[in-house]
């Protein structure tokens, strides 16, 4: 497998996973992206090169992903992810046609399941988790009716997306996890969820920086 950088400087690689990809090593050993950039920059000569990881997305969400191409580069990174500066948008398929709004829930993480639930702000180790949805197109997907949707997170919790769409009765098509109807099926899916944009400001010179994939990169044919 090749990985697809979009965009590449001294501080920052910014780069397209495909869905189905771990971004970093899990318990099932499958190759990872952050493991194809290491190999991909030792194969044009680079000694020791170093990578590092930023943030995640779900194994089965394909989209952008930012990495560090230097400990001072992570750690400014870093800590735009913890102050909410770094913008990202995603895009998804989900069933039914919710309105354009603003979502607040507070989540709490399930480590039987690896899941999350929407549950009340003083339940403990609860975290708030924003995020706002546009609506874009609809159409019949298996005689039901299905939106492809902007998702713009201000929060990164847990499944954040995915618990929250599911909450409110627009489950993403494809996720076994929280879309009843694919709950029982067997086998993979290549869930409808893909991260479409990011906005970050540069650790080198501090300029913002958008990347936007094109409409071809996201694997959703009916909307297309």
């Amino acid at each position: 497998m090749k990985v697809n950088i979009l965009y590449e400087d001294n501080s920052v690689i910014v780069c397209i996973k495909d869905a189905g990809i771990p971004v970093q090593s899990d318990l099932t050993g499958d190759l990872d992206l952050l493991t194809m950039l290491i190999n991909h920059y030792k194969n044009k000569g680079v000694e020791d090169p170093f990578v590092g990881l930023i943030h995640r997305l779900d194994r089965p969400v394909g989209g952008l992903v930012v990495f560090g191409k230097t400990p001072r580069a992570v750690n400014h990174l870093s800590k735009q992810l913890q102050k909410r500066t770094i913008r990202k948008t995603y895009l998804a398929v989900v069933e039914g046609h919710p309105q354009d709004q603003t979502l607040k829930h507070y989540l709490k993480k399930k480590f039987k399941g690896n899941v999350s639930s929407v549950v009340e702000s003083d339940v403990a180790k609860a975290k708030e988790a924003i995020l706002h949805i546009k609506h874009i197109s609809s159409t019949v997907i298996d005689e039901k009716k299905h939106s492809l949707v902007s998702i713009r997170l201000e929060t990164g919790r847990h499944h954040q997306i995915r618990v929250q769409l599911s909450h409110i009765g627009c489950p993403i098509w494809g996720d076994t996890k929280y879309n009843p109807t694919f709950s029982d099926k067997k086998g993979w899916f290549n869930m409808a969820l893909f991260a479409h944009e990011i906005t970050f400001i540069n650790p080198e010179n501090n300029r913002h920086m958008t990347f936007k994939t094109p409409a071809t990169a996201y694997p959703f044919d009916q909307f297309k």
